[in-house]
Formats: C-alpha cells, structure tokens, sequence
C-alpha cells in the first residue's frame, strides 16, 4: 500500500485522488506520503491469528469455483459443512471473506460476467465504431472543481479516436454536433456505430426494438451510417470505447487543469496526435494512426457538416425578489427585471456561467455557478441605483413617453402620489420604455390615465399585456380587460384622523 501510494504520487495524482484510487481516506494517504518505508513498517500491527483461521483453505476453495458467492452464503456454507464451527458474528465472517479475496486475488463476480465471452476478430476495415461518453472533474486556478463531460470515438478496425470536451452534460443536439466534428476529423464515418442505451440517444426498449429520441432519430435516417445498440448495463459489448474512456482519464486528463472548453479541446487534439492515436495501442500492436491511414480510404462520407446548436434556452418565472430559482440556488437579476406575476426569464449555460436573458434575447445577467446547493449567487450591480438624479430620470421618462401633455400630466401626477418612492418608479419607468415601442408606450399610458394608475409596476403589466396582444400570444380580448381591472384596484385606505381618534381613547 505505502509503495502504490508513493507510486500514483509521483505521477501526479493528489492526496484526494489517490484515496478514491485505492479507497482509503485521504488522511491515511498523507501520512504515509510523510513516512519512509522504514518509519511506515515500524507501525504496522503485529499479525495475530483470527478465529476463522482454521478454514481459510474451505473458505479459499468455495471463493476459487464460485467467486460470486456473497459473505452470507459463505457464512451459511460453513456451518452447513462445519457444525463445530466458533460462535462468531456475520460482521467477523465478512471480513474475512474479503481478507480471502484479498489475499488470493479473487474478485467478486456477477452472473453477467460469468457468462461465456469469446475474442473476436478484427472487424474489416470501415465497417464499426463504438460511441460512449465520460466525465470528470477537475480542478481550476482558483482552487475549484470543475466537471467536464466528453465524447469519444473509436473506429474498430485502426482503433483512431476522437474525443470532444463541454461543460454541459451532453443532450441529443450536442451529441450530434460531436458526432459530426468527429466524422469531419476522421475523414468519414463507419457503416456501423455501436451505443449504449443512453437517454441522448433512446427514449426506451419496446420487446427488443430501440426507439431513438426525436433528434436522433432524424439524424440518424439522414446519415450513411447505422446505430446499433448494446443490451442495457453491458459494458463488455463495446470494450474498445471503454478501454479508450479509461485512457483519456488516466493519461491525457491525469494532473490537468481546466480553463475553458476551448483550451481542453485544443489540447486533447495534440495528445490525440502525439499519444492517443501516435502510440502503439497494446490490443493490436500497431500504431491507430498508421492503421487509420488504410481504414479512411473504406470510410463513408458524411451528408452533413458540423452545425453548432444554438444555446437551448429554458424559460423561468422570476420571483419577486428579483431572483430565481436554478437548481437549488438562487440567482438574482437586475433591480426593476420583476414586472408582475408571470415575468419570465430565459437561461442557458455556458461552460461555467449561467447566462440569464430576457423573453426578447437581451442579456440580463451572469452568474458563476457554484458548485453548492441552496446558496444565493448575487452582483451588487443588480440593486445598485445608477447615480443619476431624480430630475435627470423625470426628464429621461418623459422624453421615452413623447413628452406630450398626457405623458406631462401623468408624470407630474405619479410624482406627487408616490414622492417616497419616486426614483425607484422612474428607473422601473425607464427599464420599460426600453423594451416597448412606441406605440404600446403610448396606448399604455392612455389606459393608465383612463384608469387613474400612477405606478410604474402596472404601467408595466398594461404594456406587456398589450404586446402579448400584438404577438398573438394571448387573444385579444379574452384576457386583457380582467388584468386591466385587477391593475386598476386601489387599496381601501383610511384617514389618519381616525387613528389619531383610537390613540386618544
């Protein structure tokens, strides 16, 4: 243990690391990284003789011709074979199952991995490749972890690999894209894909037919290749992927730091060149890309190029804090985005921002996301009133309203009704002036003075109603004059002379 410990140290891996490598704590791995072999075997307990040591051959010889036997079916075995056996707990039999295992090299094994398995030729040149995707986490300058997801091609014959690195998990639109950058790179495609039963990819099993995702599915019935599917859980039918899986994460990611998606892939492309597909691969003896210069020649030639999908937008409702809930943290957006029940956002991720826009596209807000949950992510920018005078803000207003004598009166009107909360009135005034034209500006105000509405949040939710009108997003109508009405609604108020009145009593 100390020499593994000192060995996957020295390649590079950290203390974290090399715990979840040979499942010990970290702390155990730090203390033997301080030691030398001397000092480490000075502190090793002395061997003492257990109980169950007299049937360490009877346990050996049951693990050796059925190593899936579980610790309890053992346990069960040896009081069935010997009656005279030491009253012990389940807890002492399992661990010395395992001391067994150990000690002998004897994995445990399932039924799936006992059945009959055969070496297959190699395939003809052209004819399969193998898709699967990865994931990893690594760490940043700032200290951080950062989770990226990759996508990997192995073409069967030559074993050339391609590799693809975001920070968003794949969906079918990305996958497509990858598939298409990593035909672009091989110079064609196979006639053959083997897959996993990803969700990217299926929607489900219906008795043996696989029915492929909307995306996919179209992608596929236009494309020269064909997609075909392992059982579900059956790593073993695509080894070649999964060997390939296994050597980006322990050669080319090994000891690397993430600074964006763009850099990542730049990089993995000269490894590709230089190790990944320059070295000769130990299955074969032979070097992929000497072999690929040979299989190209059989590859098929795609009928699409690489066409990078738009961001993939989801619509959120904004909270009346000015926040919104993204999962499991909140997120806050810039003061006067809340225009009333039913203010939507939209967002989308890019690498490791959360990107917030409004309903028209415009960006609101960008936001770190944390690698917590139930936290607040803020920017002090967001509440922060621009420092700008009342009287700059009344002009400004009344100039986005047309400066006519309506917009005068009204402006004039608001301004003595709400002198408390003047300004922050005007910058919500003026936030939506800047999202309508003119002609809902107007048609707005109309409806305000008709109405005796002196407030910057209804004068918003009447000209949103009315652009949705515009749009045809809501029929004309039908719900426009029962917003307007719940708008229009004053408070019932009372004179301050009557609590004067109670006070005096």
């Amino acid at each position: 243990m100390w020499n593994k410990v000192k060995e996957l140290s020295e390649i590079g891996l950290n203390k974290s690391q090399i715990a979840i490598e040979l499942s010990i704590d970290r702390k155990t791995v730090k203390k033997m990284l301080k030691m030398s072999l001397d000092e480490y075997l000075k502190l090793l307990p002395e061997e003492r003789s257990k109980k169950l040591d007299p049937y360490e051959s009877f346990i050996y010889d049951l693990l050796d011709e059925f190593p899936f036997l579980s610790s309890s079916a053992v346990e069960d075995k040896l009081k069935e074979h010997h009656p005279d056996l030491l009253d012990v707990s389940s807890k002492t039999v399992y661990n010395y199952v395992m001391q067994v295992r150990a000690k002998y090299n004897i994995d445990k094994v399932n039924d799936r991995q006992l059945r009959m398995m055969r070496k297959w030729a190699d395939t003809p040149y052209g004819e399969w490749g193998q898709v699967d995707f990865g994931t990893i986490l690594l760490s940043t300058d700032s200290g951080k972890n950062h989770r990226v997801h990759f996508f990997v091609i192995v073409l069967g014959r030559s074993r050339q690999k391609y590799v693809y690195f975001q920070s968003t998990p794949f969906t079918s639109k990305t996958a497509i894209y990858a598939h298409q950058l990593g035909f672009e790179y091989l110079h064609g495609a196979p006639q053959k894909l083997l897959y996993d039963q990803d969700r990217v990819f299926t929607k489900g099993e219906n008795f043996g037919d696989i029915v492929l995702t909307q995306e996919f599915g179209r992608y596929t019935s236009g494309e020269v290749f064909t997609p075909v599917f392992c059982r579900k859980a059956d790593p073993q039918t695509k080894g070649k992927v999964e060997n390939a899986v296994k050597y980006i994460k322990q050669n080319f990611l090994v000891a690397r730091k993430y600074n964006s998606d763009e850099q990542l892939n730049r990089e993995v492309m000269a490894w590709l060149a230089r190790t990944g597909n320059g070295k000769m691969n130990n299955g074969t003896q032979l070097v992929p890309n000497d072999e690929w210069m040979k299989e190209r020649e059989y590859l098929l030639s795609p009928r699409m190029s690489p066409l990078k999908p738009e961001p993939e937008y989801r619509e959120y409702n904004v909270r009346r804090d000015h926040t919104i809930r993204y999962k499991g943290n909140y997120y806050s957006l810039p003061r006067g985005s809340y225009q009333g029940d039913g203010t939507v956002v939209r967002l989308y991720i890019e690498e490791d921002k959360l990107v917030i826009t409004d309903s028209f596209g415009d960006n609101l807000a960008e936001h770190l996301i944390p690698q917590t949950k139930g936290g607040y992510v803020s920017s002090v920018n967001h509440w922060k009133i621009p420092d700008i005078s009342s009287s700059e803000l009344y002009e400004q207003v009344l100039n986005g309203l047309g400066d006519t004598d309506d917009a005068n009166t009204w402006v004039q009107l608001l301004s003595d009704k709400k002198r408390r909360y003047l300004k922050d009135n005007l910058v919500s005034l003026k936030h939506s002036i800047g999202r309508y034209d003119k002609d809902i500006l107007k048609r707005a105000l109309d409806i305000c003075i008709d109405k005796s509405i002196y407030n910057a949040a209804g004068f918003a939710d009447i000209a949103k109603t009315l652009q949705n009108q515009t749009t045809a997003k809501i029929a004309p109508g039908k719900t426009s004059m029962t917003t307007l009405r719940k708008i229009a609604m004053e408070p019932q108020t009372r004179d301050i002379n009557s609590y004067q009145n109670i006070m005096s009593w």
